[in-house]
């Protein structure tokens, strides 16, 4: 499976693509990502101890969008941003350390173009600058020949310049992040990178994870031990290891309709699964044309030594297969919950 697939999947049928959880209050404070999601470190507050995180991440989607869009107002257009400093900074900042070049364009006598402006044009020109000013024309002018360039003027198509190429290359990880661990704090990750010396970014991805697991099962946190054997199930497609995504996916899939970590009134809003989560099982068992998928089903049952169990191990799989069938699946997931659950 492409990357580009796993994620159009985890669009389509991630019922909380914007949810998070951040354990630093409660298994169960809700915040949007753009704020917070799982930590390993609770020291780690967002923009603090790395305050460019979130600028980094932002930087990186400008750029990678540049290799397929050179119209810089575009991208600003149509990404969304993490950073709280505001889109004239990160435009800033990609044009002052060199990161993109103007495409070839005719020069422009800047200055000339902002005299011919009016007041509502000059005001317009500075916002993007982060200047809020209103007043006479010659104070606007004045501002705005302080603060606005010939970049504001030339061409608006931009290319990656060779520090751009760095950049990407130096930060590649957050590719890896973005892909298979965006339910966790990106500065949390952040920080992680930067105290692992290793080079391979698939393994420091597993060992993040996995620390995370081990937390979630000493916090009991239900929610949080199924997003951490997703992310795992990411990181192997991100791999291209197909056949160990499947059975992270087989073995989240036995967790969930096994919920061992039980809160007071949780199952009443437990969310059983989602589509994707099913459609990943299909979708893998059918690229590897797998043909003894109730024998591997069976061999992850035995070895995840589960604490409770809600339904036998032949009941699960037969659950498994009725709910390949999408138009079946919300009304099996009902069922479920109803008769089993709760």
């Amino acid at each position: 499976m492409k990357r580009s697939d796993l994620t159009k999947l985890k669009k389509i049928y991630s019922d909380d693509n914007n949810i998070v959880y951040d354990l630093r209050n409660s298994p169960f404070s809700i915040f949007s990502h753009n704020h917070a999601g799982y930590v390993l470190d609770e020291n780690i507050v967002f923009g603090k101890d790395y305050p460019t995180g979130s600028f980094d991440y932002d930087t990186y989607q400008i750029l990678l969008y540049l290799k397929n869009e050179p119209n810089l107002d575009k991208i600003f257009g149509n990404l969304e941003f993490k950073t709280v400093h505001g889109d004239h900074l990160l435009r800033q900042n990609i044009i002052e350390k060199n990161y993109i070049t103007p495409i070839a364009s005719d020069s422009v006598d800047f200055e000339d173009e902002i005299l011919k402006m009016n007041a509502n044009e000059l005001t317009n020109i500075l916002k993007k600058h982060g200047i809020t000013a209103s007043g006479k024309k010659k104070k606007l002018v004045k501002l705005a020949l302080e603060h606005v360039t010939s970049l504001d003027f030339e061409n608006c198509e931009f290319e990656l310049a060779e520090n751009g190429e760095k950049f990407l290359n130096d930060f590649k990880w957050i590719e890896l992040y973005d892909v298979c661990l965006n339910d966790f704090e990106f500065d949390d990750f952040y920080k992680f990178i930067d105290e692992n010396e290793s080079s391979d970014l698939i393994q420091i991805g597993f060992e993040y994870i996995d620390k995370h697991l081990a937390h979630a099962h000493k916090c009991e946190d239900f929610r949080y031990v199924s997003d951490c054997i997703n992310a795992r199930a990411f990181i192997y497609v991100y791999a291209d290891e197909i056949y160990e995504a499947l059975k992270e996916e087989i073995k989240n899939y036995i967790f969930r309709i096994n919920p061992i970590y039980d809160y007071e009134d949780y199952y009443s809003m437990y969310v059983l699964l989602n589509y994707y989560d099913i459609e990943c099982i299909r979708i893998y068992t059918s690229q590897l044309e797998i043909n003894n998928l109730e024998e591997i089903f069976n061999n992850i049952w035995d070895s995840m030594n589960l604490e409770k169990e809600f339904v036998s191990k032949k009941e699960a799989y037969e659950f498994l297969n009725e709910l390949f069938d999408e138009e079946k699946f919300e009304d099996l997931c009902e069922k479920y919950l109803n008769e089993v659950i709760l």
